[in-house]
Formats: structure tokens, sequence, C-alpha cells
């Protein structure tokens, strides 16, 4: 019995399918495979394909039996056929924030999870308004009271992506002109 997945590895959710290519005598009638993860075995006709969706990162044994037209039984097991890589966790902190129209220099410093090899910064009215960096320092258009989106986009080694998107603040400073002296009659 051979069973074969288009994809033995991804990022969770992870979409699977299998494809039965066993050859040779005694071709089965039906197929009953148990995915490794806990989740119910299905049974499919002859060598259908089948798919399933693994909802959890990990490292899953596959196992097919199939009954032959001739009712015998067959199986075979598959250690380790299927990893499922977890996602990272995307996340930065915005010093000051939020800040005024007169000092609108901010810094954006990561804190995503440790798995993270790849940083995409879209900051909305910034200079820079893009960075590939860990850490940004950015400035945001000066004079101009408003809240700016600030997005990072991580990338695991595996390939796994995670994002978070966060308000920058820009508020207006009251002046207020409070004289010193003043005179009683106007």
């Amino acid at each position: 019995l051979v069973l074969t997945p288009d994809d033995a590895d991804g990022c969770f959710p992870h979409h699977v399918i299998f494809s039965n290519v066993t050859a040779g005598p005694g071709i089965p009638a039906t197929s009953t495979i148990d995915f490794g993860d806990g989740s119910p075995t299905i049974t499919t006709n002859a060598l259908d394909t089948c798919s399933h969706t693994y909802e959890s990162p990990g490292v899953y044994t596959v196992s097919i039996t199939s009954v032959s037209d001739s009712a015998c039984t067959y199986s075979n097991t598959f250690p380790d056929m299927i990893t499922v890589y977890g996602n990272p966790t995307a996340n930065f902190n915005i010093t000051p924030n939020p800040t005024t129209i007169f000092e609108t220099h901010i810094m954006l410093y990561n804190s995503s999870s440790t798995d993270v090899v790849d940083y995409n910064w879209s900051i909305q009215g910034g200079t820079p308004n893009q960075s590939n960096f860990e850490d940004v320092s950015v400035d945001l258009p000066e004079g101009v009271p408003g809240n700016y989106n600030i997005t990072l986009i991580v990338t695991s080694i595996n390939g796994c992506i995670d994002s978070i998107t966060k308000i920058a603040q820009v508020l207006s400073d009251v002046i207020v002109y409070a004289p010193n002296t003043f005179t009683p009659d106007g």
C-alpha cells in the first residue's frame, strides 16, 4: 500500500490531499485512513483520493488499511509523514504613543515571537513608509493630528506568517498664551 500526500509539511491549519497509489495484485476495494491526529478515520473506495486538514502543529504518523476485492486485508504505516508548523506571533510597541504634532518622531520596537526571520512593516503616512528591519525609526507628518495605521507582517523560518496592525496617535498640542503682566485700563 502506498499513500502519498500532495504537501507533507506546512503551516497550520494545513490541508493535505492524499493519493492512494497502490499498484499490483490485490487492488483495494476500500481503504481506511487514520491521519494520526486523533480525528475520525475515513473510508474511501478503491484508489480514491481523500483530504484532511491538520488543525494543530505537530508531526503525524499516517496509516492505511485496505481490503481487496478478494477480501484480503493489507495495512501500512508511514511514520512522521506529515509535519505541521506553528505560526509565529507578530507584535510590536510604539514609543511614544500617543505623540504630538510638534514631536512626531516614533520608534517601532519588534516584540514578536523568537522564531521570526523576516519583518515587513507598512507605516501609513510615515517616513519611511515601509521597512524590513526588526526595529524602525519613523517620522509621522508634522503638524497633522490623526491616527496612523502601522502593520507588521512576520514570517518564520518555515514560511509561516502572522500580522498585526496598531495605531500611532498624533495629538494636537494646546497652546495657551498667558500674559505675565496687564494694565487695569486695558
